[in-house]
């Protein structure tokens, strides 16, 4: 079909209608599907006709009103409501909305909103002039996704253990001048999806542009780790805390800093990465704290769509350092009130043992419970302190049960040991409990 001398071509878009007085029948309907399908100057229709038509053959059946103004009467942060202000007319073209394209105002997302939702989605409902409801979309449609481009998390917590038995100058496994642990920052990325735009040129042709996604380019992240690091100071005549040697990541993070105050240390990667972070201990009179660590790593970055860009991820945990020590069991610990316990924890060492229970009764574990300071070259009776905290705790004891109670304490091993026996309150005689120094053969 000619398009060139067709009446009224400027005013034909997609879903018009016609029909030809050549065509067989002639109340065939014809359909615009395509104006530029075959090229310049020629419109695609179904069904198919095989005969060439006179623009004095076709009969327009309608033409789909092109542009439709819009007037905003309210709004909220999450909803606008528009009125139609004005419908385009052309003379003498019978003219319709049914199954036309109409472009809504354009709908602006704040950047800040999009991070925080994730996705933004629109949905539409009308109503005519009198109020009566027309048009309501069954499902939104989304307009925006927002996706973590790189993605932090951590795959390894700092875990070692300062081993008591070497004074507290090592951590297990290692020694006072060479012990390590590893924390391990895992990087994953997500890619953004190209959008498309909708428009509407002056001939009524409906088109989609596309919207390049935007992405980032990490200009350098900053990884801070807290802690008490006092122990990695290496030389005693520079003021503050000073170490060259505690903390060395891979990958390119070749920047490495201990804060004066030794309770932070930071790294920044020129990139962002996967890396494996070593955290050494080498000053062989320091002593290493139990502790817990946090931290943060700052992402900072260049887009298409900002100049400088940046995001935080804070690590509540980054893991912990605790201590071993003496853990001493009493086995088959006869409860209930017809006897009597007598338990005492024996420290011959010169440190002072802050000591925890713990107690495996009624198919359950209680505990760990605080149970007092044990002072060096002591000894303390705890069976009537392990009575009284379980009855204020509420823990039911059956009457003739037994439980295994184990006593923890942050010192040397060899320096605590345990004594256990009970009697049953009818008669006189003191029997012996079986504890894991005797069973286990602990030789202290």
């Amino acid at each position: 079909l000619d398009d060139g001398s067709t009446d009224g071509q400027s005013d034909i878009v997609l879903g018009d209608t016609f029909t030809s007085t050549v065509s067989t029948p002639a109340a065939t309907v014809f359909t615009v599907t395509n104006l530029t399908g075959g090229g310049a100057g020629s419109i695609d229709f179904t069904p198919a006709i095989t005969a060439i038509v006179d623009n004095a053959a076709i009969v327009w059946g309608s033409t789909t009103v092109r542009y439709v103004d819009f007037g905003l009467t309210s709004s909220t942060a999450s909803t606008a409501t528009y009125r139609v202000t004005a419908v385009e007319a052309v003379s003498g073209t019978k003219q319709s909305t049914v199954g036309g394209q109409i472009y809504a105002p354009a709908i602006m997302v704040k950047p800040v909103s999009l991070t925080a939702a994730g996705t933004a989605t629109v949905a539409f409902s009308a109503k005519t002039a009198t109020g009566t409801a027309m048009d309501a979309l069954a499902t939104s449609a989304t307009i925006g996704k927002a996706i973590g481009q790189y993605n932090l998390t951590i795959d390894a917590k700092l875990d070692a253990v300062v081993d008591v038995e070497q004074a507290r100058k090592a951590l297990v496994g290692g020694t006072a001048t060479a012990s390590t642990d590893v924390l391990g920052i895992t990087l994953t990325t997500g890619a953004g999806v190209a959008g498309k735009k909708g428009g509407l040129s002056t001939s009524g042709v409906l088109s989609t542009a596309a919207v390049a996604a935007v992405v980032g380019s990490v200009d350098k992240v900053t990884h801070t780790f807290n802690g008490d690091f006092a122990f990695a100071d290496n030389s005693l005549t520079t003021a503050g805390i000073t170490s060259t040697t505690l903390l060395v990541c891979d990958g390119t993070a070749t920047v490495e800093a201990l804060n004066a105050t030794g309770l932070s240390a930071t790294v920044v990667d020129t990139t962002i990465e996967t890396i494996d972070c070593t955290f050494t201990k080498d000053q062989a009179a320091a002593v290493i704290p139990n502790q817990s660590f946090s931290g943060t790593s700052k992402k900072q970055w260049t887009s298409n769509s900002l100049a400088t860009g940046t995001a935080t991820d804070t690590w509540t945990s980054l893991g912990a350092w605790t201590l071993n020590g003496a853990s001493i069991t009493a086995y088959g610990v006869p409860m209930g009130s017809s006897v009597s316990r007598f338990l005492w924890i024996n420290n011959k060492g010169t440190d002072a043992a802050v000591a925890t229970y713990t107690a495996v009764m009624n198919g359950s574990s209680y505990g760990p419970y605080a149970l007092g300071t044990i002072a060096g070259k002591s000894s303390a009776s705890v069976g009537g302190l392990i009575d009284t905290d379980l009855a204020a705790r509420g823990i039911f004891i059956a009457a003739s049960s037994r439980a295994n109670i184990t006593v923890d304490a942050p010192v040397k091993s060899a320096d605590v040991t345990m004594s256990a026996s009970y009697k049953h309150n009818a008669d006189k005689d003191r029997l012996a409990i079986e504890t894991s120094d005797s069973i286990d053969g602990t030789a202290k």
